[in-house]
């Protein structure tokens, strides 16, 4: 049968409905209805549970994404934060809208700011644009930030290279750093990146040049060979 889900004051424009599936592993399946309203709970733990609902429901999830990006705006809990991180990672490219706060949640606490970077990991290449625009125009932490997380979008960040290549010449040691090391992770799709990373290998900051020499045995490991 099809039980009624009911939950907290910060879900009061979402209601739905969990329907078992019969077969293993006996999921929970939602489907959204139109925004309604339900009933207040202000107890951590109720919203807590109402939000692990939609862990692990992955794509089908895609409606709720508004929704779950007010609450993690305004929830408290760090652990309602976590799970709505997690359960935007597994909707996937179709929660490119909270990427914005998925970024600003790397100041969150540490657990908090993990589950959101795998989460913009998990959302991939529609979540360049937004970091792209943050490692341009935000301020120190925010670019650190930013190219810290297309390393983690991996080689589906390629369309970032070009602007990562400017990054390199960032004021910012830390900046360049996180650069040099998200170039790497993009992997041989940087290969544009070589002659620029080659100079970062002089760069005033140690580590700089450490990234840099990480990130070109990463994007062309038998050219790096070579080298030596």
């Amino acid at each position: 049968g099809m039980e009624a889900v009911r939950v907290g004051e910060d879900l009061a424009e979402l209601a739905f409905l969990v329907v078992p599936k019969m077969a293993p592993p006996f999921a929970f399946k939602p489907f959204f209805l139109e925004p309604v309203f339900v009933f207040h709970d202000e107890s951590p733990s109720v919203r807590w549970a109402a939000l692990s609902y939609f862990e692990g429901v992955g794509p089908e999830a895609r409606p709720a994404v508004p929704t779950l990006i007010k609450i993690f705006q305004t929830d408290p809990e760090a652990g309602s934060r976590s799970s709505i991180a997690r359960s935007l990672g597994e909707i996937g490219p179709d929660a490119k809208a909270a990427v914005p706060i998925l970024l600003k949640a790397q100041r969150d606490q540490m657990h908090v700011a993990e589950e959101a970077a795998k989460a913009i990991g998990k959302i991939g290449s529609p979540a360049v644009p937004a970091l792209v625009d943050s490692l341009q125009r935000g301020n120190e932490l925010t670019r650190v930030y930013a190219a810290n997380l297309l390393g983690r979008i991996g080689p589906k960040a390629q369309e970032a290279v070009p602007l990562l290549i400017n990054a390199l010449r960032d004021e910012s040691a830390d900046v360049r750093y996180a650069t040099t090391r998200a170039l790497g992770q993009i992997g041989p799709g940087a290969k544009e990146a070589v002659d620029a990373l080659t100079n970062s290998l002089n760069d005033e900051s140690v580590l700089v040049r450490r990234g840099a020499e990480y990130s070109l045995k990463q994007i062309d490991p038998e050219a790096w060979a070579s080298r030596q």
